[in-house]
């Protein structure tokens, strides 16, 4: 009717570079002859041909699926040799932060996400880096200040070369067994040569709250970028 299946096959011809966290980076299009709603995601790779594959989802929005409609699949960047880091940030003192950072409020906004209610963006205070990391738990990775500010507790974290990484992440809080504490709001803003990105962390815990708890980072990085320009044409064949 107005859905469509299919699988893309990707194979490293030159060498070994695709894995199992093999991700097209949002460099993927899907291009129909009709308006559509699609998804393309990692569905399975073969480490003896070094091949991943990828399924791709499509809806029509309003009519069938005419069989023999073509359609053109292409990619421009892949990413592999992505690692996740989700574990305690042992380095970073928590019980010697301090209540007067240096701070600046002029920041090159890239993006930003809350929970509850919405901050007065306008008014908001950052750290400032010294142009010094606290601690950096994986490569491509840093926590570069760490402080409080109006009453908040700020954790500002540096992620390096993200236009061609895509190493991204968060910080959190927990103690013992209990539920994760995530910030209140952060706010992304790039560093000077707009390659990567200052994410910092804000959450409504005081010194006193710290008491028992740890700091945790989930982050995800990538060391293998394949740059090129793939594309695929075939007509949709309909099953009965």
């Amino acid at each position: 009717e107005n859905e469509a299946v299919i699988y893309i096959m990707l194979e490293d011809m030159t060498s070994n570079r695709l894995d199992a966290t093999t991700d097209l980076f949002d460099s993927y299009c899907i291009n129909t002859p009709f308006d559509c709603i699609s998804t393309c995601s990692l569905v399975e790779y073969d480490e003896k041909t070094s091949s991943a594959m990828f399924l791709i989802q499509i809806t029509q929005c309003e009519e069938q699926i005419i069989e023999n409609d073509k359609l053109t699949f292409s990619v421009t960047e892949i990413l592999s040799g992505k690692y996740q880091y989700d574990d305690t940030l042992p380095e970073l003192d928590l019980h010697n932060m301090s209540t007067d950072p240096k701070t600046q409020k002029e920041v090159n906004l890239r993006g930003s996400s809350y929970l509850g209610e919405e901050p007065d963006w306008e008014s908001l205070t950052y750290l400032a880096a010294d142009g010094e990391m606290l601690y950096s738990p994986v490569e491509g990775v840093s926590i570069t200040a760490m402080g409080f500010v109006n009453n908040q507790l700020h954790i500002q974290v540096y992620y390096e070369d993200i236009l061609r990484t895509d190493n991204h992440g968060y910080v959190y809080f927990m103690k013992d067994d209990q539920e994760k504490i995530m910030s209140e709001y952060s706010v992304g803003f790039w560093d000077e040569e707009r390659c990567g990105s200052f994410e910092e962390y804000v959450f409504n815990l005081s010194p006193e709250d710290l008491s028992g708890y740890e700091l945790y980072g989930k982050f995800t990085t990538c060391n293998t970028r394949i740059d090129g320009n793939w594309q695929v044409t075939f007509p949709l064949k309909t099953e009965e």
